[in-house]
Order: structure tokens, then C-alpha cells, then sequence
């Protein structure tokens, strides 16, 4: 604080000295200097009419305001402006002893206090925050509600169209499926056919080579011939057969591939409507999925604002007990200075009452001086 009060003045203290004394007090708490404090302290009306007194009075009577606001902080409730002008030992000292109790309250004590106002004006900047994004995210939950809720008639409108594309969707890969199993097992039967056509034209040329074999020399035994023979041809009739088979086979094939390839082109008008409906229900699934991260959002911001809710009360009451802790201190302080000028009262009654009694004892030696004199 660098406040010096002399001993001197202390001892026998005067207005010259508690003056300056007190300017410096209001300076240091109230950042009040000298031409604040000569300021007009009152009207124009009443500088015109006492001009000498306004200019005496104009500093100390702001000092006088601005000291009771000071020693008013510091527990001092009855400073009077006699304090100033006609200063009193014990009151000086009580006055000083407070505002130096004030100081060191003031330097040390309200730290936390401010601390504490610093943290609550974060927190409510935070909690203001807070409303801010929570008030965005509900409104554009509200308007992918909005967006959900206007599309949902024409999607209720398009879901059978939908349902039926769907459905005829899925027939047409079923049955696109069906038709590639059997071109696979159709062009299997036609390496199948192929390799019997084939063998049966190795058939037809060892017969050919068997009969001109035959034709050419005289055979020993002709019925083993005829036999081998009859055994070609049934062999070769049975391959006729499977090859005619295989044949129909692809024939049945390919005549199932051309309805297949009807129906998939019958189906292809409402593929763009299935098309336009899987996107339409796309949306729809984005949209609430952007409403369910919304809702997210939105809790989480709520339990953030509750938390923030929480810290400001915590330091709300923190503050509740750091004044009543104050009130206690100025509490405690007022009644010592009580104590204190009960004590001050009783001391000065003490020494009224021994001035009265040296009076009696001056006055009853005086009446025997006189006495012994008149005898």
C-alpha cells in the first residue's frame, strides 16, 4: 500500500496532517486523485450565491464521500466530517487500523474472490456458448424434421411402386440366374454333343474301314462280322439318339433364355421408378439418420449446459461462503471496535473518576490549608 502516517502527527494529530493522509487512503482503494476530488460538490445556483465557501468546501467534502466509502468497506460505519477537521487519538488509530486490516483483506483475501468472479463470468460465457449450439442443432433438427415430413406422403406414395419394382427386380436376377445355370449347362451339352458327334463320325469311319475291310477279303467268319456290325450300328443309333437329345436340350435352352429376355425387357420400364424410389428412401434414411445425430447432438448440449449449471452454482455457493466469511470478519471487527470503545468509555470514565477525586482531595487540603491558616 506504501501509506506512512508520522508518529508526530499520530501523536497529536491535526486536519494538515489526516487530510493527505486520508487522499492517499482514497487514491489507493477508489483510484480517486486530486482533480477528482476538485470537482463541484454542488450546484451553480449555490456557487453563485457563496463562491468563498464552495471553493473551500468543494475537496473536503469529496474527501469526505470518498473517505466514508472507504471506511465503510473497512467496518467504520460513523466517520464524520469532525474526524477530519477536529481528529481524535483513539478514533485515528481505529480508523488507520482499519483500513490497514482492509488492505491486507483486499490484497490477499479477495484474490479468491476474484478468482471466483473470473471463473463464473467463464462459465457463463461457456453456458451462453452452450445455448448458442444448442439452439442451432434444434434448429436444424427441427428443419430435418421438417424435410422428413415432406417427403414422407410422396414416399408413402411410392412405396408400393417400390415394393412391386422391388419385387419384380428380384424375379429378374432370379430368373437371370436360372437362365445363366443353364447356358452353363447348355454349353456343357454342346461339348458334350460335340465330342459324341465327333466320336461318332471315328464310329462311322471304322465301320466304313470295317466293311471295305470285309468287301476286300474273304471273311472266315461271317456271322462274328454281322455281329460286329449290328453292334455299330446300335452303338451308333444311341449316339444318334443323345446328340438329337442334347440338341433339343439347347434348343428348350435357348427358347427359356428368349422368355427370360422378355420378361427382363418388360421389367425394364420400372427400373428408373425403382431407381428414383431407392433414392427418394435413401434421402428418407439420411434424413433420420441426420435427425438422430441431431437428437445426439442436442443431449449431448443439454448435458453440458447442466454441467455448466452445475460449476456456476458450485461457485455461486463458493461465493456465498466467501462472503459470509467477509461478514464474519467485518463481524468479528465490529466487535472488537465495540469492545473496544466500551473499554475506551470505561478507561475514560476511570479517569474522570480519579479527576474527580484529585479535585476532592485539592479542594479538601485547600480547606485545611485554610483552616490551619484561620487557626
Amino acid at each position: 500500500m506504501g501509506f506512512h502516517f508520522p508518529v508526530a502527527d499520530l501523536k497529536k494529530p491535526t486536519a494538515a496532517a489526516v487530510r493527505p493522509a486520508l487522499a492517499k487512503i482514497v487514491d489507493y482503494f477508489l483510484h480517486v486523485g486530486p482533480a477528482e476530488l476538485a470537482q463541484p460538490a454542488f450546484g451553480t445556483t449555490d456557487h453563485m450565491s457563496a463562491p468563498a465557501l464552495h471553493d473551500e468546501s468543494v475537496g473536503l467534502l469529496n474527501l469526505l464521500a470518498a473517505a466514508e466509502r472507504v471506511l465503510k468497506a473497512s467496518g467504520i460505519d460513523d466517520f464524520l466530517l469532525t474526524d477530519i477537521l477536529e481528529p481524535d487519538v483513539r478514533r485515528l488509530r481505529a480508523i488507520f487500523s482499519a483500513v490497514i486490516n482492509y488492505a491486507k483483506f483486499h490484497t490477499t483475501r479477495m484474490e479468491k474472490c476474484e478468482e471466483v468472479a473470473a471463473a463464473s463470468a467463464a462459465l457463463r460465457a461457456r453456458r451462453d456458448e452452450v445455448a448458442d449450439r444448442l439452439e442451432g442443432d434444434r434448429s436444424r433438427l427441427a428443419a430435418a424434421t421438417a424435410a422428413r415430413d415432406a417427403e414422407a406422403p410422396e414416399l408413402a406414395a411410392l412405396r408400393p411402386q417400390l415394393d412391386e419394382a422391388n419385387a419384380a427386380l428380384g424375379a429378374a436376377k432370379a430368373a437371370q440366374a436360372r437362365l445363366q445355370d443353364a447356358k452353363v449347362a447348355a454349353k456343357q451339352r454342346h461339348l458334350d454333343t460335340a465330342a459324341a458327334t465327333a466320336r461318332l463320325e471315328m464310329l462311322t469311319a471304322d465301320r466304313a474301314a470295317s466293311v471295305a475291310a470285309l468287301s476286300a477279303k474273304v471273311v472266315p467268319s461271317p456271322r462274328r462280322a454281322l455281329a460286329d456290325l449290328a453292334a455299330m450300328d446300335a452303338e451308333l443309333t444311341t449316339r444318334t439318339a443323345a446328340v438329337a437329345a442334347a440338341a433339343a436340350a439347347v434348343r428348350a435352352v435357348e427358347a427359356a433364355a428368349g422368355a427370360l429376355d422378355g420378361a427382363a425387357a418388360a421389367a425394364r420400364p420400372l427400373l428408373p421408378a425403382a431407381a428414383a424410389a431407392a433414392e427418394r428412401k435413401g434421402r428418407c434414411e439420411r434424413a433420420e439418420a441426420e435427425e438422430v445425430s441431431a437428437s445426439a447432438t442436442v443431449d449431448a448440449a443439454d448435458a453440458a449446459a447442466a454441467a455448466a449449471a452445475e460449476e456456476l452454482a458450485d461457485a455461486v455457493g463458493r461465493s456465498a461462503g466467501l462472503r459470509e466469511r467477509l461478514d464474519r470478519i467485518r463481524g468479528d471487527g465490529a466487535a472488537r471496535r465495540a469492545a473496544a470503545a466500551e473499554e475506551a468509555g470505561r478507561g475514560a470514565a476511570a479517569v474522570a473518576a480519579a479527576d474527580r477525586a484529585r479535585g476532592e482531595a485539592v479542594e479538601r487540603a485547600a480547606a485545611a490549608e485554610a483552616a490551619t491558616a484561620g487557626g
